[in-house]
């Protein structure tokens, strides 16, 4: 038969206290992570804008060429990051743009994101770190 102690305050206080995340990545490589990620979103929102400026407001061509070649640099740009998985990288990716996204929308187009934009944000941006950094704390 198991048996069951039933812990007072002070001992499950103690063991909250003790319990340390396990962090295997070093500082640096998380800013370098998110300064990667700034730099790709100002390239892939700038190209793709610069694009669609182009296309539908009748601007001339050589803003198409700007947009594809600030497209052409975010992906390089990319490939410049520690984590070594496509597919995880991408989608924490994603987050970021999302949230650039609607900070572009409000700075350039005056479109102010309202609370439930700011709510999605906020759990987008739990789920980046969780996905990139979650096995290495809690694992």
């Amino acid at each position: 038969m198991i048996g069951f102690v039933q812990a007072t305050p002070s001992v499950r206080i103690s063991i909250l206290i003790r319990w340390q995340p396990r962090i295997r990545e070093a500082p640096i490589t998380v800013v370098k992570t998110f300064a990667i990620f700034l730099v790709a979103l100002l390239g892939e929102l700038g190209g793709t804008y610069a694009i669609w400026r182009w296309l539908r407001t009748d601007s001339p061509p050589l803003l198409g060429l700007v947009g594809a070649a600030a497209l052409f640099g975010y992906a390089v740009v990319q490939t410049l990051q520690p984590e070594d998985r496509y597919g995880r990288l991408f989608a924490a990716y994603a987050g970021c743009f999302l949230i650039g996204a609607l900070l572009w929308g409000w700075g350039v187009d005056g479109k102010q994101p309202d609370r439930f934009d700011w709510t999605g944000a906020a759990i987008v941006l739990f789920g980046v770190g969780v996905m990139l950094y979650g096995r290495r704390i809690f694992a």
